[in-house]
This record gives C-alpha cells, sequence and structure tokens, in this order.
C-alpha cells in the first residue's frame, strides 16, 4: 500500500532463532496481532521468534483483528449469508453419521464431492418449517462406503450456492 508498509517475518525452523526483519525503515512498528508497539533503530535487525512462531509488522498502527478462535471447524459458516442461510455441520469429523442443518424455507439441494470433484452423493429436501435437516452417512448414492477424508459440499437454494466440508475419520 502506498500509505504503509508492512513486514512480515517467521520462523520456520524447529528451534528459537534470532529471525532477520528487514524492516523497510526506522521508527515505531506494529504487531498487527498484538497491537504491541517496537523502536526500529536498524532495519537489518532480528527478533527472536520461538520455532513456528510469525509477525506482522505494520508502520502504522492498525485496529488488532479478532483473534478468538478465528477459525473453528465444529460449524461451517457461508462467507455472503444473510440470516435466513446459516449451515452447521455436526459432529464434524464424524465417524458413522453426520447432520448438515441450514435454515431456510423452500427447496434446497445438496450435493457432496469426494477429494477429485467427483459427485458421489445427492439429496433434496423441501421444508416450510424454516429448518432443512440432512443426515450423511458417509455412504455414496450407490451405496460406498466412502473412505476417511475430506468431502466438499454444495447446497442449492433458489440462485444461491452455499458450501461446506465433511471429514469422516472413522
Amino acid at each position: 500500500d502506498s500509505q504503509m508498509n508492512f513486514t512480515i517475518i517467521g520462523n520456520f525452523d524447529v528451534v528459537g532463532n534470532d529471525t532477520y526483519t528487514g524492516f523497510q525503515h526506522t521508527g515505531i512498528w506494529y504487531d498487527y496481532i498484538t497491537g504491541d508497539s517496537i523502536s526500529v533503530s536498524d532495519v537489518n535487525m532480528t527478533v527472536y521468534l520461538d520455532p513456528g512462531e510469525w509477525r506482522i509488522y505494520s508502520d502504522i498502527f492498525l485496529a488488532t483483528p479478532n483473534m478468538y478462535n478465528p477459525i473453528d471447524t465444529s460449524a461451517t459458516l457461508i462467507s455472503n449469508y444473510n440470516n435466513e442461510e446459516i449451515i452447521t455441520t455436526y459432529p464434524n469429523p464424524f465417524n458413522y453419521s453426520s447432520n448438515i442443518l441450514l435454515k431456510h424455507d423452500g427447496i434446497s439441494k445438496l450435493n457432496i464431492f469426494d477429494c477429485l470433484g467427483k459427485l458421489v452423493y445427492q439429496d433434496q429436501k423441501l421444508s416450510n418449517q424454516g429448518l432443512i435437516k440432512y443426515n450423511w452417512d458417509g455412504y455414496s448414492n450407490s451405496g460406498k462406503k466412502l473412505d476417511n477424508g475430506c468431502y466438499p459440499f454444495t447446497i442449492t437454494i433458489k440462485d444461491r450456492v452455499l458450501s461446506g466440508k465433511l471429514s469422516i475419520c472413522r
């Protein structure tokens, strides 16, 4: 961005190390995740990072992001949804069967795919009660027990396609 600079550093080693930063200029820099600041007097300075630790620095203070459970795999929420279209999957990953719940009135069509994009399961439901519930046992429409793995799915309602994933772990 022409109005700010970012420096991203990380320690990809299995031991803690002093990590080269490569800041673009001296001055005050802000840790984007925590909001803490550091004073940079040498653009070639190093910062000690534990194994796998990383930092994002900006030369302009930005509001810190909400990092409370940023990736929640217990439920799949659609990125462009309205209050009437929320998908929840549980349990996920699953052993014997999983439920897919959708807040919606009307017809919906579920398509589940394997990791290569081949359609393995399809179902259609109609609801006028405000809630559609699919139950999937990990079998294809032809009755084949599917292997462990991740199975992306889509649910088509009206002219919208919502998506998520289910994981079988037997």
